[in-house]
């Protein structure tokens, strides 16, 4: 089995001989440093099928940092796949990571799908990992760990938004199993917080109270940063979200506390995931206010 996949959690155990031999391994490195007044991708390697754009300076009032496009081969993931993406921000540091359009789950037989991310930011750094949606398809099996592991002056905001699926086609939550985790840790490799989202409609239905109840659409973003103490920035997020016409109207947002003091995380549910994009986008620009006094620029993706 590849290093990357072993510790599987249990709910994978039952496909691990195929896990032995993953049919895609894309890769895709990143360090980025300080050079003069803005950051530079200083090393970079990628193996399709997963690979990415040229870095663009697209924030008008952070022109320093990076932005970073994804692209996957393919059109989407398959049983089999395996995505390793490496991020190391060095001390004052700023890269922004996305990707070029929503990832596709397909439908797994014997095999589930994988992806593991990365994260070290050093002091003063600022990491970004916003991907697009996820939409998996029927019987998909998807499993992803992002590992955070920053300085107590470093700011990382990760976040996530999976769909019902190709409703188009019928489909709503009729995927096998969606497991998602972050693991946050200091430099010297302290545990600070782990956020794990496991959805296994086979086992129980996703549309009950202790579930996602009638949302179809589901998203989180954590923001991991000592800049401002996390009881200020859960006020600011929970009154930005509620104060937020279309979001207050379309989403249902909650916002709580990170243990250990090392930042917030906020969960959406909405009826599509473009309504908790929208809600992503209004927490990622409160965020981004409060720790950067920046906000969020506008992405024009094609």
């Amino acid at each position: 089995m590849p290093r990357l996949l072993q510790n599987l959690p249990r709910e994978f155990r039952a496909w691990q001989a195929a896990a032995r031999m993953p049919s895609n391994v894309g890769l895709v490195e990143l360090e980025v440093a300080r050079r003069g007044t803005i950051s530079r991708v200083v090393h970079s390697y990628q193996q399709a099928p997963l690979q990415f754009f040229r870095p663009m300076y697209l924030d008008p009032v952070r022109p320093d940092m990076p932005f970073i496009v994804l692209l996957q081969q393919g059109g989407g993931m398959a049983q089999g796949d395996l995505y390793s993406l490496d991020i190391t921000c060095h001390d004052d540091a700023a890269v922004h990571v996305t990707s070029q359009s929503a990832t596709k789950l397909y439908k797994c037989e014997e095999h589930f799908a994988s992806q593991v991310v990365s994260i070290r930011a050093g002091s003063g750094s600022v990491v970004e990992y916003l991907p697009d949606v996820t939409i998996p398809f029927r019987d998909a099996r998807f499993y992803q760990r992002i590992d955070v592991r920053l300085d107590p002056e470093a700011t990382v905001i990760v976040g996530d938004v999976l769909t019902a699926g190709r409703v188009a086609y019928g489909e709503h939550h009729d995927y096998g199993i969606f497991f998602a985790q972050v693991n946050a840790c200091a430099i010297d490799g302290r545990l600070l917080a782990v956020d794990t989202v496991k959805l296994q409609p086979a086992l129980g239905a996703t549309n009950t109270p202790a579930m996602l109840g009638p949302h179809g659409a589901f998203g989180t973003l954590t923001v991991f940063s000592r800049r401002v103490p996390p009881t200020a920035l859960t006020a600011l997020l929970r009154d930005a979200l509620a104060g937020d016409a279309r979001s207050a109207e379309t989403t249902l947002c909650g916002v709580s506390e990170l243990p250990n003091g090392c930042g917030v995380s906020v969960r959406m549910l909405g009826p599509t995931g473009a309504a908790v994009e929208h809600a992503r986008r209004v927490a990622w620009n409160v965020a981004r206010m409060a720790l950067l006094g920046a906000p969020a620029p506008a992405l024009r993706k094609a």
